[in-house]
């Protein structure tokens, strides 16, 4: 019983302290929206975690409709901060749909099945659906920097893991009560399978926004207030780089300075 709680409260502590961690990065850069919705996303998934297995229960419909909407709630704002901070805004509307409905139908299933089979396939496989939507929405991303690469193939791992482990529960073919799923090996893979892809894809998002960061001061260290021209720290830097690659393939060149 301890273990069970113990892994009950991995997920929600987890998703706490991230959501903490976004929310610190954005007082830094508060014109950065997507960093407030990453952290709010976290913030209501560990909320969504706490109200399903310590408050509500994961029995009733009305643990269903609340914990299960809250975080599909958490997802689409993440999914849309991850697209918005790449120029590539999912749609808000195709995942409040898919959200919507995954959480009806999962309440619908609640109210005429007592096992877990088949609700925890539907807002498994719907989870998977929302991470779909960003991993698409990011497809043109590959050609960018390395992280952003890394993000994408991250958010390609958690939205097959979310659409290939209810197959577990499927290929066992055994119909779990609440309280047996909650003591099944499938809740504790779950559960830890979760804690480690949130960690991966926060530490991921992270260090994006920390580089979007540097990158913004870099150039703001490059540039004149007054005129919003390159200052003569850039000019420099230019030249520099300029003559690295006349080094390498010697061409005939020359610099015109005019004032």
């Amino acid at each position: 019983m301890e273990e069970v709680t113990l892994a009950a409260l991995l997920n929600p502590v987890l998703a706490e302290v991230i959501a903490v961690a976004f929310f610190a990065l954005w007082t830094k850069q508060k014109t950065k929206m997507h960093i407030l919705a990453m952290s709010f996303a976290y913030a209501i998934s560990g909320v969504s975690f706490v109200l399903s297995h310590f408050v509500l229960g994961r029995a009733s419909v009305l643990s269903v409709v609340v914990a299960s909407g809250l975080y599909m709630a958490g997802i689409t704002a993440l999914v849309w901060a991850i697209g918005h901070r790449a120029d590539k805004k999912p749609s808000f509307l195709l995942m409040s749909v898919v959200g919507i409905g995954g959480t009806a139908l999962a309440a619908y299933l609640t109210s005429i099945y007592p096992t877990m089979n088949t609700r925890s396939l539907v807002i498994n496989t719907t989870i998977g659906l929302l991470f779909a939507t960003g991993v698409w929405s990011l497809r043109g991303s590959l050609k960018k920097s390395s992280l952003d690469r890394l993000l994408f193939w991250v958010l390609v791992a958690i939205t097959g893991q979310f659409l290939l482990l209810p197959s577990l529960l499927l290929i066992n073919g055994a119909h779990l009560t609440s309280s047996a799923y909650r003591d099944s090996v499938y809740w504790l893979i779950l559960n830890f399978s979760l804690a480690v892809s949130s960690l991966v894809l926060a530490l991921s998002l992270l260090a994006l926004c920390a580089a979007d960061l540097l990158q913004q001061v870099r150039e703001l260290a490059n540039i004149d207030k007054l005129t919003g021209l390159k200052n003569r720290r850039a000019f420099e830097e230019s030249v520099d780089e300029m003559f690295t690659r006349l080094d390498r393939t010697p061409v005939p060149a020359s610099v015109v300075v005019a004032d």
